[in-house]
């Protein structure tokens, strides 16, 4: 069952900007320190729950938290291992990210991890990154040199639509005018 978690109202909590949510089983929360840590060096905002000790998991606080994180976010960044392959939360995340069309990163730290259907059907086409656990640096460099270009192509194509929609209301007005 797919829970609705984009149409509540945001928080405060997500009023800032943010470049990359990043989703994750508290089982991994050391990985998804690392990669935060790595990605803010780099001037990419990062979203993570632990972040904000106010918010307890599974309120409506938290879940509207999350909710308008991923909805502000350019890039959703999963942690994929067995933890999250098995946290309920995770997929809603997830849910969430493929419903507003995010683009979706995924970062995995366990080999040979057994997605189950909901994994497979949001991000079986997708192709993510493999890191050890805990990631090197080289991995974690990798995964910022590719989050960076995601980053950029989002706002490539967001600066490219406000300017279409420019011309054609412009095209509007003199064809009307």
């Amino acid at each position: 069952e797919r829970f609705h978690m984009y149409n509540k109202p945001e928080s405060r909590l997500t009023q800032k900007r943010v470049d990359v949510f990043i989703s994750y089983a508290m089982g991994d929360k050391g990985v998804a320190d690392a990669v935060t840590k790595r990605l803010e060096e780099q001037n990419i905002q990062c979203w993570v729950a632990h972040r904000y000790e106010n918010l307890l998991p599974g309120t409506d606080n938290w879940l509207h938290a999350i909710q308008g994180a991923i909805r502000r976010s350019k890039i959703f960044l999963i942690i994929i291992s067995s933890a999250s392959a098995g946290s309920k939360w995770v997929q809603t995340e997830l849910n969430a990210a493929t419903v507003l069309g995010k683009t979706i990163v995924p970062f995995t730290i366990e080999m040979g991890v057994e997605l189950n259907d909901v994994f497979k059907a949001e991000i079986g086409y997708v192709q993510g990154l493999q890191s050890s656990n805990p990631p090197t640096v080289d991995d974690l460099d990798r995964l910022c040199a590719a989050t960076k270009r995601h980053v950029k192509h989002r706002d490539w194509l967001k600066r490219g639509l406000k300017t279409w929609v420019k011309a054609a209301i412009s095209a509007a007005v003199v064809l009307t005018g």
